[in-house]
């Protein structure tokens, strides 16, 4: 997240809360509190918000994430999410890839997940290809869903080889 502020890659005005959660050495009685107040304040210094980036060390919560267990900190979590989407923000989530898991497989997953907790049709991936693999996930608001659509498509055309992008509600890809 910070090279992505210091890099100056998104518009200025952009909002950053860049506010890290950690329990460590946080006795269990208490990460319940912690971690509600740390949502809080990331809501409210996103409050005006037109999108809102969200980059968790690992992701969207998985099958073994414990909302207050020891790693819980390094996920997002569907309801947060849905906080954000309530408010009509649209969303880009940063979603690191499972070793041993089918890119293909996991990206379908979780934007299944994403979409029926939001109540939403179509989820957007942007899988980047190098690497262990990073998968950017969009879910625009019906407001924003054609102008960003277009960048993604030009964006994924530009660095095509490096990106795949995927459209969840069809199954398409740049590659067909």
């Amino acid at each position: 997240m910070k090279s992505i502020e210091d890099g100056a890659i998104l518009p200025s005005g952009t909002v950053f809360h860049n506010v890290s959660l950690s329990f460590a050495g946080i006795p269990n009685a208490q990460r319940r509190v912690l971690r509600s107040r740390w949502v809080e304040q990331m809501l409210e210094s996103t409050a005006r918000a037109e999108i809102v980036f969200v980059d968790p060390d690992r992701g969207i919560e998985g099958a073994g994430a414990r909302r207050y267990g020891r790693d819980g900190p390094k996920y997002v979590y569907l309801d947060d999410l849905s906080r954000f989407w309530r408010r009509e923000q649209s969303l880009i989530i940063d979603q690191h890839l499972i070793l041993g898991e089918e890119g293909h497989t996991e990206i379908a997953h979780r934007s299944a997940e994403l979409a029926e907790a939001l109540g939403v049709h179509r989820v957007w991936s942007l899988r980047f290809r190098r690497g262990r693999g990073r998968v950017f996930i969009l879910v625009p608001q019906r407001r924003n869903e054609v102008w960003m659509v277009q960048r993604l498509v030009a964006f994924a055309r530009l660095w095509l080889g490096h990106f795949e992008l995927i459209d969840s509600s069809h199954g398409w890809t740049d590659d067909e």
